[in-house]
């Protein structure tokens, strides 16, 4: 369609700026505030599916070759008291995950494709993200997951099974692509950059699973001992480098801002004093009963949010909210525009039932008191 440009221009553009729609790396300028409330309003609704028995039975029987099993090192991970063992395993692992055996060697299931698990407000890639693990994922199942999910997630996943996700941060290499309803998909098949991993082993926890984390590795040759993180985690103090302490040989006893924060390596030289970040580190990432159970405990079984709706169909689609204002400069742009600020427009729109003028909707506007009202109302308000 033909993107006009008329008298409303000034007032819709000074109205969408003055509600922080901007465009930074940070992506500070934005706030959950810029969401609907109602989180169903995220979500594209004709990409919920809920798959019939037939549809799974049929899929199942269709696909009986699930690849093969994890190989019998990776089937039992050492628990963090064995801290040597444990190190051998996770740097063992570590490369089984980097080299992604599970696909190119394992052949194992997978989402039928990337996808987003949130919406998306502002810009991709310049904009906030408010999808789990700040990424898009990919996950790949060994067989016995798969087996289990055929089952209809009846029972217990057996030990050595094993889950990958697949995480690629949310920025334009994913090439994502939106419909008018602003629905996002994810058209490109991206190599990850980093992967949460899961191996289950029902006795040495009480969810049973050893979560771990993995980053791809670093673009520096020969990789910094520093960035690799760990594992391996040495000591009682949980420091990632054999020569840690080589000048003090012991803790520092003063404030030293390359310790800070604590528990994460990877940071940036704005965020530290120059490029001389310690290796400390608080916690293991790969370890039984991690960090993630913390929303895994909500799962109904083993949990996992593990479905086969996500290998079958392309998944649930979520929404980006909020448009280009490059768009709005354009005044022989035409073809699909950009996402529109559909919660302010719809809040126009209620405040006038005889219509406005949208950039957007292309109405013709009998009142511009409503966006003078919203804004005496909402000096603070963001989307």
């Amino acid at each position: 369609m033909k993107f006009r440009i008329n008298l409303f221009f000034p007032l819709i553009l000074i109205f969408l700026v003055s509600l922080g729609c901007n465009n930074n790396n940070s992506g500070g300028g934005t706030d959950a505030d810029g969401l609907p409330s109602n989180p169903n309003d995220w979500v594209c609704q004709d990409s919920v599916i809920n798959l019939s028995q037939r549809e799974i039975d049929t899929w199942c029987s269709e696909n009986m070759d699930r690849g093969e099993p994890a190989p019998p090192a990776f089937r039992t991970p050492p628990p963090l008291a064995d801290l040597t063992m444990k190190n051998m395993f996770d740097e063992q692992f570590r490369g089984f995950i980097r080299n992604r055996r599970y696909t190119t060697e394992l052949d194992w299931n997978r989402d039928l494709n990337w996808r987003m698990t949130g919406p998306y407000l502002g810009k991709i890639g310049f904009g906030e993200f408010f999808g789990v693990h700040s990424s898009a994922v990919r996950i790949y199942y060994s067989p016995e997951v798969v087996e289990w999910l055929c089952g209809g997630r009846q029972g217990e996943i057996p030990d050595g099974a094993m889950i990958v996700k697949e995480q690629h941060p949310i920025n334009e290499t994913l090439g994502i692509i939106t419909d008018e309803q602003g629905c996002m998909e994810i058209p490109l098949n991206v190599d990850p950059t980093s992967w949460t991993t899961y191996i289950k082993n029902k006795g040495a926890s009480f969810d049973g699973w050893y979560q771990g984390n993995v980053r791809a590795e670093s673009t520096q040759n020969p990789e910094p001992l520093w960035q690799i993180g760990n594992p391996p985690i040495l000591n009682a103090s949980a420091i990632t480098s054999p020569d840690f302490f080589a000048e003090t040989g012991n803790p520092p006893f003063e404030r030293d801002p390359n310790w800070y924060p604590t528990g994460y390596l990877f940071l940036n030289d704005e965020q530290i004093q120059g490029d001389n970040k310690n290796p400390d580190v608080v916690w293991a990432y790969n370890q039984y009963g991690n960090w993630c159970i913390n929303c895994h405990a909500s799962a109904t079984s083993e949990s996992t949010f593990s479905t086969l709706v996500n290998i079958i169909t392309p998944g649930t689609q979520f929404i980006q909210f909020s448009p280009d204002l490059a768009l709005l400069f354009n005044t022989n742009f035409e073809g699909d525009i950009h996402i529109p600020q559909r919660v302010a427009l719809e809040f126009l729109e209620s405040e006038n039932p005889d219509g406005i003028y949208s950039t957007f909707y292309g109405s013709t506007a009998k009142s511009d008191r409503g966006i003078s009202k919203f804004l005496r109302s909402n000096p603070s308000r963001r989307f």
